[in-house]
Protein backbone atom coordinates (compact mmCIF):
# COMPACT_ATOMS: atom_id res chain seq x y z
CA UNK A 1 0.00 0.00 0.00
CA UNK A 2 1.32 3.68 -0.69
CA UNK A 3 -0.09 6.75 0.85
CA UNK A 4 1.34 9.85 -0.14
CA UNK A 5 -0.16 13.26 1.02
CA UNK A 6 1.20 16.75 -1.20
CA UNK A 7 0.88 20.29 -0.02
CA UNK A 8 0.41 22.74 -3.04
CA UNK A 9 -1.34 25.74 -4.11
CA UNK A 10 -3.33 24.79 -7.40
CA UNK A 11 -6.00 27.20 -8.71
CA UNK A 12 -6.87 29.38 -6.00
CA UNK A 13 -7.11 25.96 -3.85
CA UNK A 14 -4.47 23.77 -1.12
CA UNK A 15 -3.32 20.75 -2.26
CA UNK A 16 -0.83 19.00 0.36
CA UNK A 17 2.00 17.18 -0.60
CA UNK A 18 3.79 16.36 2.87
CA UNK A 19 4.86 13.41 4.58
CA UNK A 20 3.77 10.03 3.46
CA UNK A 21 4.24 6.43 4.58
CA UNK A 22 5.41 3.61 2.21
CA UNK A 23 4.34 -0.45 3.36
CA UNK A 24 6.58 -3.17 1.63
CA UNK A 25 5.70 -6.85 2.79
CA UNK A 26 8.70 -8.31 4.70
CA UNK A 27 10.34 -4.66 4.70
CA UNK A 28 10.93 -1.96 6.96
CA UNK A 29 8.54 1.35 6.31
CA UNK A 30 10.10 4.00 4.72
CA UNK A 31 8.39 7.88 5.30
CA UNK A 32 9.21 10.61 2.93
CA UNK A 33 9.57 14.14 3.70
CA UNK A 34 9.56 17.87 1.42
CA UNK A 35 12.30 19.98 2.48
CA UNK A 36 12.42 23.96 1.78
CA UNK A 37 14.02 23.02 -1.26
CA UNK A 38 11.48 21.00 -3.06
CA UNK A 39 13.42 17.80 -2.91
CA UNK A 40 11.77 14.75 -1.45
CA UNK A 41 13.71 12.66 1.13
CA UNK A 42 13.69 9.03 1.92
CA UNK A 43 14.12 7.99 5.33
CA UNK A 44 14.03 4.31 6.96
CA UNK A 45 11.49 3.89 9.48
CA UNK A 46 12.79 2.77 13.22
CA UNK A 47 11.32 0.12 14.58
CA UNK A 48 8.95 0.60 17.72
CA UNK A 49 12.12 -1.36 19.76
CA UNK A 50 14.42 0.98 18.54
CA UNK A 51 13.46 4.14 18.62
CA UNK A 52 14.53 5.55 22.28
CA UNK A 53 17.51 4.17 21.92
CA UNK A 54 18.26 6.07 18.33
CA UNK A 55 16.52 8.97 17.93
CA UNK A 56 14.08 9.94 21.25
CA UNK A 57 13.92 11.33 24.51
CA UNK A 58 13.64 9.53 28.11
CA UNK A 59 9.99 9.31 27.10
CA UNK A 60 10.33 7.39 24.09
CA UNK A 61 8.60 9.85 22.09
CA UNK A 62 10.45 10.03 18.76
CA UNK A 63 11.71 13.60 17.87
CA UNK A 64 10.94 15.97 15.32
CA UNK A 65 12.27 15.59 12.03
CA UNK A 66 15.36 18.15 11.71
CA UNK A 67 13.64 19.10 8.15
CA UNK A 68 10.22 19.68 9.06
CA UNK A 69 7.82 20.52 6.40
CA UNK A 70 6.94 24.14 5.98
CA UNK A 71 3.50 25.83 6.31
CA UNK A 72 3.38 27.06 3.36
CA UNK A 73 5.49 24.80 0.66
CA UNK A 74 6.88 26.05 -2.48
CA UNK A 75 4.44 25.86 -5.03
CA UNK A 76 4.73 22.77 -7.53
CA UNK A 77 4.17 22.49 -11.09
CA UNK A 78 2.87 19.27 -12.94
CA UNK A 79 5.71 19.25 -16.12
CA UNK A 80 6.71 16.33 -18.30
CA UNK A 81 5.06 13.61 -16.50
CA UNK A 82 6.41 14.83 -13.37
CA UNK A 83 5.90 17.20 -10.44
CA UNK A 84 7.94 20.45 -10.22
CA UNK A 85 9.41 23.08 -8.34
CA UNK A 86 6.82 26.07 -10.16
CA UNK A 87 7.96 29.56 -10.40
CA UNK A 88 5.02 31.41 -9.21
CA UNK A 89 1.83 30.58 -7.50
CA UNK A 90 -1.22 29.34 -9.65
CA UNK A 91 -4.02 32.29 -9.78
CA UNK A 92 -7.42 32.08 -10.24
CA UNK A 93 -8.62 31.10 -14.04
CA UNK A 94 -9.74 34.28 -15.09
CA UNK A 95 -11.25 33.22 -19.22
CA UNK A 96 -15.30 33.60 -19.46
CA UNK A 97 -16.91 30.81 -21.33
CA UNK A 98 -20.06 32.64 -22.77
CA UNK A 99 -21.45 36.08 -23.51
CA UNK A 100 -23.71 38.43 -21.55
CA UNK A 101 -27.25 38.64 -22.65
CA UNK A 102 -26.12 42.30 -23.63
CA UNK A 103 -24.16 41.45 -26.08
CA UNK A 104 -26.15 38.78 -27.35
CA UNK A 105 -28.96 41.29 -27.91
CA UNK A 106 -26.28 43.83 -29.71
CA UNK A 107 -25.84 40.94 -32.10
CA UNK A 108 -29.25 40.00 -32.78
CA UNK A 109 -29.64 43.59 -33.81
CA UNK A 110 -27.24 43.93 -35.91
CA UNK A 111 -28.19 40.99 -37.62
CA UNK A 112 -31.89 42.06 -38.26
CA UNK A 113 -30.93 45.39 -39.37
CA UNK A 114 -28.50 43.99 -42.22
CA UNK A 115 -31.24 41.04 -43.13
CA UNK A 116 -33.21 44.52 -43.52
CA UNK A 117 -30.61 46.29 -46.07
CA UNK A 118 -30.38 42.87 -47.67
CA UNK A 119 -34.46 42.25 -48.55
CA UNK A 120 -34.49 46.29 -49.93
CA UNK A 121 -31.73 46.07 -52.01
CA UNK A 122 -32.79 42.58 -53.50
CA UNK A 123 -36.30 44.61 -54.23
CA UNK A 124 -35.09 47.85 -55.63
CA UNK A 125 -31.28 47.15 -57.42
CA UNK A 126 -31.23 43.38 -57.64
CA UNK A 127 -34.69 44.05 -59.81
CA UNK A 128 -33.27 45.39 -62.75
CA UNK A 129 -29.97 42.68 -61.98
CA UNK A 130 -31.82 40.06 -62.77
CA UNK A 131 -34.06 41.25 -65.82
CA UNK A 132 -30.82 42.23 -67.45
CA UNK A 133 -29.09 39.13 -66.55
CA UNK A 134 -31.91 37.06 -68.18
CA UNK A 135 -31.90 39.15 -71.64
CA UNK A 136 -28.81 39.21 -71.76
CA UNK A 137 -28.16 35.09 -70.60
CA UNK A 138 -30.86 34.50 -73.54
CA UNK A 139 -28.91 36.55 -76.15
CA UNK A 140 -25.90 34.74 -75.50
CA UNK A 141 -27.83 31.48 -75.94
CA UNK A 142 -28.84 32.49 -78.84
CA UNK A 143 -25.24 33.09 -80.16
CA UNK A 144 -24.25 29.48 -78.79
CA UNK A 145 -26.67 27.87 -80.97
CA UNK A 146 -25.54 29.95 -84.22
CA UNK A 147 -22.55 29.10 -83.48
CA UNK A 148 -23.31 25.72 -83.29
CA UNK A 149 -25.15 25.31 -86.26
CA UNK A 150 -22.04 26.73 -87.67
CA UNK A 151 -18.99 24.61 -86.30
CA UNK A 152 -21.81 21.10 -86.93
CA UNK A 153 -22.80 22.12 -90.08
CA UNK A 154 -26.48 21.57 -89.38
CA UNK A 155 -29.65 23.11 -87.83
CA UNK A 156 -29.23 24.12 -84.43
CA UNK A 157 -31.36 26.21 -82.20
CA UNK A 158 -33.46 26.87 -78.22
CA UNK A 159 -37.14 25.48 -77.85
CA UNK A 160 -38.79 28.62 -75.16
CA UNK A 161 -40.54 26.46 -72.41
CA UNK A 162 -43.71 27.65 -70.77
CA UNK A 163 -43.86 28.06 -67.14
CA UNK A 164 -46.16 25.16 -65.62
CA UNK A 165 -48.25 27.91 -63.93
CA UNK A 166 -48.34 30.61 -66.46
CA UNK A 167 -49.61 29.53 -70.12
CA UNK A 168 -48.03 32.77 -71.64
CA UNK A 169 -44.39 32.76 -69.51
CA UNK A 170 -41.56 31.34 -70.71
CA UNK A 171 -39.32 30.29 -67.95
CA UNK A 172 -36.35 28.59 -69.59
CA UNK A 173 -35.13 27.33 -72.60
CA UNK A 174 -33.37 23.83 -73.69
CA UNK A 175 -31.00 23.22 -76.68
CA UNK A 176 -32.33 21.35 -79.77
CA UNK A 177 -30.95 20.00 -82.70
CA UNK A 178 -32.36 19.55 -86.73
CA UNK A 179 -35.80 18.65 -87.37
CA UNK A 180 -37.24 15.83 -89.36
CA UNK A 181 -40.11 15.95 -91.84
CA UNK A 182 -42.85 13.66 -92.56
CA UNK A 183 -44.46 13.99 -96.33
CA UNK A 184 -47.34 12.63 -97.76
CA UNK A 185 -50.52 13.71 -99.32
CA UNK A 186 -53.85 15.66 -98.35
CA UNK A 187 -57.52 15.70 -99.17
CA UNK A 188 -58.23 19.06 -97.96
CA UNK A 189 -62.18 20.53 -97.14
CA UNK A 190 -63.02 24.20 -96.37
CA UNK A 191 -64.27 24.18 -92.83
CA UNK A 192 -65.93 26.77 -92.01
CA UNK A 193 -66.22 30.00 -95.07
CA UNK A 194 -64.68 32.70 -94.68
CA UNK A 195 -62.91 31.75 -91.43
CA UNK A 196 -59.37 30.20 -92.79
CA UNK A 197 -59.78 26.63 -91.38
CA UNK A 198 -59.47 23.46 -93.09
CA UNK A 199 -59.39 20.51 -92.53
CA UNK A 200 -56.29 18.19 -94.27
CA UNK A 201 -56.79 13.89 -94.07
CA UNK A 202 -53.86 12.20 -94.76
CA UNK A 203 -54.85 10.07 -97.18
CA UNK A 204 -51.36 7.75 -97.72
CA UNK A 205 -49.65 7.30 -94.65
CA UNK A 206 -51.02 5.02 -91.66
CA UNK A 207 -54.30 5.11 -89.60
CA UNK A 208 -53.42 7.05 -86.66
CA UNK A 209 -50.32 8.35 -87.65
CA UNK A 210 -50.98 12.12 -86.19
CA UNK A 211 -51.99 10.64 -82.46
CA UNK A 212 -48.92 8.62 -82.52
CA UNK A 213 -46.82 11.65 -83.19
CA UNK A 214 -47.97 14.06 -80.73
CA UNK A 215 -47.85 11.14 -78.29
CA UNK A 216 -44.20 11.39 -78.77
CA UNK A 217 -44.10 15.07 -78.96
CA UNK A 218 -43.21 15.74 -82.40
CA UNK A 219 -46.29 17.75 -83.30
CA UNK A 220 -48.81 19.94 -81.42
CA UNK A 221 -50.45 23.03 -81.70
CA UNK A 222 -48.30 25.66 -83.56
CA UNK A 223 -46.58 22.93 -85.73
CA UNK A 224 -45.94 23.93 -89.86
CA UNK A 225 -46.98 22.48 -92.33
CA UNK A 226 -45.95 23.08 -95.79
CA UNK A 227 -48.70 23.02 -98.60
CA UNK A 228 -48.50 21.88 -101.50
CA UNK A 229 -44.58 20.54 -100.61
CA UNK A 230 -41.50 22.31 -101.15
CA UNK A 231 -43.68 25.65 -102.26
CA UNK A 232 -42.24 27.39 -99.03
CA UNK A 233 -45.99 28.05 -98.26
CA UNK A 234 -46.38 27.01 -94.42
CA UNK A 235 -49.51 27.28 -92.41
CA UNK A 236 -49.76 26.70 -88.46
CA UNK A 237 -51.79 23.31 -87.30
CA UNK A 238 -54.33 24.43 -85.46
CA UNK A 239 -55.48 21.05 -83.94
CA UNK A 240 -55.04 16.89 -84.98
CA UNK A 241 -56.41 13.87 -84.57
CA UNK A 242 -56.19 10.93 -86.06
CA UNK A 243 -55.47 10.83 -89.47
CA UNK A 244 -56.45 14.41 -89.63
CA UNK A 245 -55.53 17.45 -88.98
CA UNK A 246 -56.86 21.28 -89.20
CA UNK A 247 -54.42 24.38 -90.24
CA UNK A 248 -55.39 27.76 -90.31
CA UNK A 249 -54.51 30.26 -93.18
CA UNK A 250 -55.47 30.88 -96.92
CA UNK A 251 -54.52 28.12 -99.03
CA UNK A 252 -53.83 28.53 -102.61
CA UNK A 253 -55.27 25.09 -103.75
CA UNK A 254 -54.87 23.12 -107.37
CA UNK A 255 -56.99 25.33 -109.65
CA UNK A 256 -60.22 23.40 -110.56
CA UNK A 257 -62.61 25.78 -112.49
CA UNK A 258 -60.38 28.80 -113.36
CA UNK A 259 -60.57 30.35 -110.43
CA UNK A 260 -58.35 29.10 -107.29
CA UNK A 261 -59.52 31.73 -104.78
CA UNK A 262 -63.18 29.97 -105.16
CA UNK A 263 -61.52 26.04 -104.15
CA UNK A 264 -62.85 25.02 -100.90
CA UNK A 265 -61.63 21.30 -101.52
CA UNK A 266 -59.05 19.62 -103.08
CA UNK A 267 -57.55 15.94 -103.50
CA UNK A 268 -54.08 14.97 -103.92
CA UNK A 269 -52.70 17.68 -102.63
CA UNK A 270 -49.01 17.20 -101.82
CA UNK A 271 -47.90 18.05 -97.63
CA UNK A 272 -44.72 18.07 -95.75
CA UNK A 273 -44.96 18.31 -91.94
CA UNK A 274 -42.50 19.80 -90.66
CA UNK A 275 -41.99 18.11 -86.89
CA UNK A 276 -40.41 19.01 -83.68
CA UNK A 277 -36.57 19.34 -83.63
CA UNK A 278 -35.37 16.91 -81.02
CA UNK A 279 -33.74 17.99 -77.52
CA UNK A 280 -29.77 17.61 -77.75
CA UNK A 281 -28.24 14.84 -76.36
CA UNK A 282 -27.38 15.79 -72.79
CA UNK A 283 -28.28 19.27 -72.95
CA UNK A 284 -30.15 20.72 -69.80
CA UNK A 285 -32.66 22.90 -69.65
CA UNK A 286 -31.40 26.73 -69.02
CA UNK A 287 -33.66 28.09 -66.63
CA UNK A 288 -34.19 32.24 -66.33
CA UNK A 289 -33.35 33.76 -62.58
CA UNK A 290 -35.95 33.63 -60.27
CA UNK A 291 -38.77 36.17 -61.13
CA UNK A 292 -37.98 37.15 -64.57
CA UNK A 293 -39.62 35.58 -67.40
CA UNK A 294 -40.69 36.55 -70.97
CA UNK A 295 -44.07 37.35 -71.44
CA UNK A 296 -45.68 36.16 -74.58
CA UNK A 297 -48.48 38.45 -74.55
CA UNK A 298 -45.79 41.72 -74.78
CA UNK A 299 -44.29 39.89 -77.61
CA UNK A 300 -44.10 40.52 -81.30
CA UNK A 301 -44.05 36.71 -82.29
CA UNK A 302 -44.93 34.47 -85.36
CA UNK A 303 -47.97 33.33 -85.87
CA UNK A 304 -47.37 29.99 -85.71
CA UNK A 305 -46.36 30.35 -81.79
CA UNK A 306 -49.86 31.44 -81.47
CA UNK A 307 -52.37 28.78 -82.81
CA UNK A 308 -55.58 30.27 -81.46
CA UNK A 309 -57.52 33.64 -81.62
CA UNK A 310 -56.63 34.30 -78.19
CA UNK A 311 -53.89 35.33 -76.01
CA UNK A 312 -53.02 32.41 -73.02
CA UNK A 313 -52.69 30.05 -75.94
CA UNK A 314 -49.35 28.86 -77.14
CA UNK A 315 -47.29 26.31 -79.02
CA UNK A 316 -45.09 24.09 -76.87
CA UNK A 317 -42.75 24.26 -79.83
CA UNK A 318 -41.63 27.59 -79.99
CA UNK A 319 -38.51 26.74 -81.22
CA UNK A 320 -35.65 29.10 -82.94
CA UNK A 321 -33.59 27.38 -85.25
CA UNK A 322 -30.33 28.54 -87.45
CA UNK A 323 -29.18 27.29 -90.66
CA UNK A 324 -25.50 25.75 -91.16
CA UNK A 325 -24.58 29.01 -92.72
CA UNK A 326 -26.15 30.66 -89.72
CA UNK A 327 -29.13 32.33 -90.87
CA UNK A 328 -32.60 31.87 -89.43
CA UNK A 329 -34.49 28.78 -90.77
CA UNK A 330 -37.74 27.43 -89.90
CA UNK A 331 -40.64 29.05 -88.84
CA UNK A 332 -39.03 32.73 -88.19
CA UNK A 333 -37.56 32.83 -91.60
CA UNK A 334 -38.74 36.14 -93.61
CA UNK A 335 -40.89 37.29 -90.24
CA UNK A 336 -38.90 40.49 -90.10
CA UNK A 337 -38.34 40.84 -86.35
CA UNK A 338 -39.06 39.38 -83.42
CA UNK A 339 -39.73 41.48 -80.17
CA UNK A 340 -39.37 39.44 -77.12
CA UNK A 341 -40.32 41.07 -73.33
CA UNK A 342 -38.20 40.51 -70.89
CA UNK A 343 -39.81 41.59 -67.26
CA UNK A 344 -40.26 40.70 -63.90
CA UNK A 345 -43.36 37.87 -62.81
CA UNK A 346 -44.90 40.84 -61.18
CA UNK A 347 -45.51 43.50 -62.90
CA UNK A 348 -46.23 40.43 -66.17
CA UNK A 349 -49.35 38.96 -63.59
CA UNK A 350 -50.04 42.64 -63.00
CA UNK A 351 -50.55 43.32 -66.78
CA UNK A 352 -52.84 40.18 -66.70
CA UNK A 353 -54.87 42.69 -64.16
CA UNK A 354 -54.67 45.73 -66.45
CA UNK A 355 -56.74 44.39 -69.37
CA UNK A 356 -59.58 42.45 -67.32
CA UNK A 357 -61.35 39.20 -67.42
CA UNK A 358 -62.08 40.20 -71.31
CA UNK A 359 -60.28 37.81 -73.54
CA UNK A 360 -57.62 39.22 -75.29
CA UNK A 361 -57.84 38.72 -79.25
CA UNK A 362 -54.12 38.46 -81.01
CA UNK A 363 -55.01 41.81 -82.32
CA UNK A 364 -54.64 43.39 -79.24
CA UNK A 365 -51.38 42.54 -78.58
CA UNK A 366 -48.84 43.09 -77.40
CA UNK A 367 -49.39 44.52 -74.01
CA UNK A 368 -46.64 46.10 -71.96
CA UNK A 369 -47.52 47.96 -68.22
CA UNK A 370 -46.79 51.56 -69.25
CA UNK A 371 -45.68 51.66 -65.56
CA UNK A 372 -43.76 48.80 -64.33
CA UNK A 373 -42.38 48.57 -60.90
CA UNK A 374 -39.32 46.84 -62.00
CA UNK A 375 -37.12 47.05 -64.95
CA UNK A 376 -37.70 45.37 -67.99
CA UNK A 377 -35.83 45.02 -71.42
CA UNK A 378 -36.36 43.81 -75.34
CA UNK A 379 -34.42 41.10 -76.77
CA UNK A 380 -34.78 41.73 -80.51
CA UNK A 381 -34.07 38.69 -83.40
CA UNK A 382 -33.38 39.89 -86.96
CA UNK A 383 -34.51 37.16 -88.86
CA UNK A 384 -32.47 37.80 -92.06
CA UNK A 385 -29.28 38.11 -90.71
CA UNK A 386 -29.88 35.80 -87.24
CA UNK A 387 -28.17 38.70 -85.06
CA UNK A 388 -29.50 40.04 -81.92
CA UNK A 389 -29.48 43.18 -79.71
CA UNK A 390 -30.51 43.62 -75.68
CA UNK A 391 -33.01 47.00 -76.25
CA UNK A 392 -34.84 49.15 -73.46
CA UNK A 393 -38.67 49.59 -73.70
CA UNK A 394 -40.87 52.84 -74.59
CA UNK A 395 -43.38 53.02 -72.61
CA UNK A 396 -44.99 55.90 -74.13
CA UNK A 397 -48.80 55.59 -73.16
CA UNK A 398 -50.41 58.58 -74.74
CA UNK A 399 -53.93 57.47 -74.42
CA UNK A 400 -53.02 57.15 -70.32
CA UNK A 401 -55.28 53.09 -70.56
CA UNK A 402 -51.59 51.98 -68.40
CA UNK A 403 -50.64 49.99 -71.16
CA UNK A 404 -47.89 51.32 -73.05
CA UNK A 405 -48.71 52.14 -77.19
CA UNK A 406 -47.99 48.75 -79.00
CA UNK A 407 -47.31 50.68 -82.15
CA UNK A 408 -44.08 52.23 -80.75
CA UNK A 409 -43.12 49.99 -77.68
CA UNK A 410 -40.71 48.25 -79.72
CA UNK A 411 -38.71 51.10 -81.78
CA UNK A 412 -35.88 50.77 -79.64
CA UNK A 413 -34.61 48.15 -80.78
CA UNK A 414 -34.66 49.59 -84.43
CA UNK A 415 -33.50 52.48 -83.60
CA UNK A 416 -30.31 51.48 -82.05
CA UNK A 417 -30.82 52.76 -78.66
CA UNK A 418 -29.26 49.13 -76.75
CA UNK A 419 -30.29 48.81 -73.07
CA UNK A 420 -26.76 49.62 -71.02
Amino acid sequence: MQRFAHHHRFHGKTLHIGRGVRHVSGKPAQSFSLSPAGDIATQRSVPAGERAGVRGDASGLRAPHPNPLPHHPVPFEFQNGSWGRGSAQFSACTHRGGFTLIELLVVMGILLLLATISVAAYRGVSSADRVSGGARNFKTSLEGARSRAIADGQARGIRLVLDPNIPHVVTSIVPIGAAEFYEGEFSVVENSPGFNLWNCTDITGPTGAFVRMEQRGLIAEGSRVEIPAFSNRWYPVFAQSGTDIQVRGELFLPDQDGDPMNEITAYNVSFRLQLAPPILPGAEPVVFPRGVGIDLNGCLVPDAWRPGTTADFYSTNMDIMFAANGALTGGLTGTGLVHLYFGDVEDIERSAVLRGDVPVTIGQLPIVPASPQNADQLVSLFTQTGMSVVAEVDHTDTDTDNIADPATVFQYATAGREAK
